[in-house]
């Protein structure tokens, strides 16, 4: 392995997450694309592979399938179902279904429904806990489909929301969460936990909708990577 630093010319920030969203990214869609090359259920060859230790993630993905498969898969094609679990900060445990639907003829991607279960031990404030997860995935819906920073003439172009778009109001899908509490294990961060599920949730789903793997984000319209 080799590490070098690179000037940029213009100022870079972290990812919300930090490296936690495109590393689970990474992983998840690799997973993701193991199991179906195999012809094996998503969810089935997670839980296979993850170690003893990791029951209360294993719990967590168990729970959001069953929480995702409360909607008949609607039979058109088009539609895709995709899902994404992981750890934040050693602590927090999380996993997150996707339900999409691509426009054949524009190729437009709307996501429908996102399910997600998190344990981050003990829940202090429940509602507040929830309003937070709800953030986290809308975010992780601009992360997966619009959010994409421009450059141009070595300076960034994207100065306002014209050039810029995040997710609206009719982006916003229909949620079902659910939170674990734990009472006997201390509360760890929540605050961007349920971040590093959503967009892998999204892209394993269209892999599932249009049978292509998505790598680049954001994925702004399902017949291009970009």
């Amino acid at each position: 392995m080799e590490y070098r630093d690179v000037d940029l010319p213009v100022d870079l920030g972290s990812w919300r997450s930090l490296g936690a969203a495109p590393n689970t990214f990474a992983i998840e869609s690799a997973i993701d694309e193991l199991a179906r090359v195999r012809k094996l259920d998503p969810v089935e060859f997670r839980l296979r592979n993850l170690a003893p230790e990791h029951a209360r993630l294993a719990a967590c993905l168990r729970r959001t399938r069953a929480l995702a498969e409360r909607a008949e898969r609607p039979p058109e094609p088009g539609f895709g179902r995709g899902y994404a679990c992981g750890i934040y900060e050693e602590k927090s445990f999380v996993a997150a279904s996707a339900d999409v639907r691509v426009d054949a003829a524009t190729g437009s991607i709307h996501v429908l429904r996102m399910c997600c279960v998190q344990d981050v031990g003990l829940a202090i404030n429940p509602d507040q806990l929830e309003a937070q997860i709800e953030g986290n995935l809308i975010f992780g819906i601009g992360m997966a489909l619009m959010e994409r920073v421009e450059i141009e003439e070595s300076d960034i172009a994207s100065l306002n929301f014209d050039r810029y778009p995040i997710p609206r109001m009719t982006d916003a899908p229909e949620f079902d969460i659910e939170i674990v509490s734990p009472r006997d294990i201390p509360p760890a961060g929540a605050g961007e936990t349920a971040l590093i599920v959503g967009p892998p949730a999204i892209a394993n789903a269209l892999r599932d909708a249009t049978g292509r793997r998505y790598t680049a984000l954001p994925i702004r319209s399902a017949t291009s990577s970009a």
